[in-house]
């Protein structure tokens, strides 16, 4: 199956990068990739992740960081009464250049060149808590 293209926009078309909670019933099988680099937290439900050749089970508490270009899906069944929930943040590749040169982000390319695959971190629930006081988290939550 080919993967989609899919255009990401800020909703106020000036913001650096989009970042966003979700919740829904299930995650629909929504095979696509971007120019972006994404971040996804699961926050609650579990199912299945397809990232690049990769198939694995995913729960709460699993982070992705994902490469530009890579395509990916989540995808879960749908259970009565039972929803799950993702916190994204999506980002383009120059709000992350204009910091590689200096010191403290040199890490941070050799991360983001990793990622080019897919990088997974089990049960970042720390990762969640830093997340959740976030600003734009904040304010999505009015």
């Amino acid at each position: 199956m080919k993967a989609q293209f899919e255009h990401i926009s800020s909703k106020k078309g000036t913001e650096s990068f989009l970042a966003y909670a979700l919740t829904v019933p299930y995650f629909e099988f929504k095979w696509h990739y971007h120019p972006e680099y994404e971040l996804t937290l699961i926050t609650h439900g579990n199912g299945k992740r397809l990232v690049g050749d990769s198939y694995d089970n995913y729960e709460a508490g699993d982070l992705v960081l994902l490469g530009r270009e890579l395509p990916h899906t989540w995808t879960s069944e749908p259970i009565k009464n039972k929803r799950v929930s993702a916190i994204v943040v999506q980002f383009p590749a120059d709000f992350i250049e204009r910091f590689t040169g200096l010191e403290e982000f040199k890490r941070m390319k050799t991360m983001l060149a990793a990622a080019d695959r897919g990088l997974f971190f089990h049960d970042a629930h720390a990762v969640y808590d830093e997340l959740e006081n976030f600003r734009p988290f904040r304010e999505l939550k009015g």
